[in-house]
């Protein structure tokens, strides 16, 4: 999932007059150009690829440990130490993005 603290160190950082657009864009909150056709909204309404919530590490973490998850780590790129997981693991998909690992026990 996208990275708020990452995201919001790279929007600070930015002198980029356009760096609010960037933010929406690089967190899939926001639409840039609403379609209203049929399929469009059916697409959207039944897709669910954009982000209603974004989360760092710290709040992720909490809400996880709440939830009554364990051994909460944050997760990198190819570290999970299972092959089912890092043969389909793409690097891309990490960009600015939080991963994290934890167990529910059973």
């Amino acid at each position: 999932m996208p990275d708020l603290e990452v995201l919001l160190g790279e929007y600070m950082k930015s002198a980029e007059k356009a760096r609010g657009i960037k933010l929406i864009r690089d967190t899939l909150m926001g639409y840039e150009q609403r379609k209203h056709s049929a399929p469009s909204f059916l697409r959207e309404w039944l897709g669910g690829s954009r982000h209603h919530w974004l989360w760092d590490y710290a709040g992720a973490r909490k809400e996880l440990r709440a939830a009554g998850f364990m051994n909460v780590r944050r997760a990198e790129f190819g570290d999970s130490g299972s092959h089912e997981f890092t043969s389909v693991e793409n690097p891309d998909r990490w960009k600015l993005a939080l991963g994290i690992e934890c167990k529910k026990p059973v």
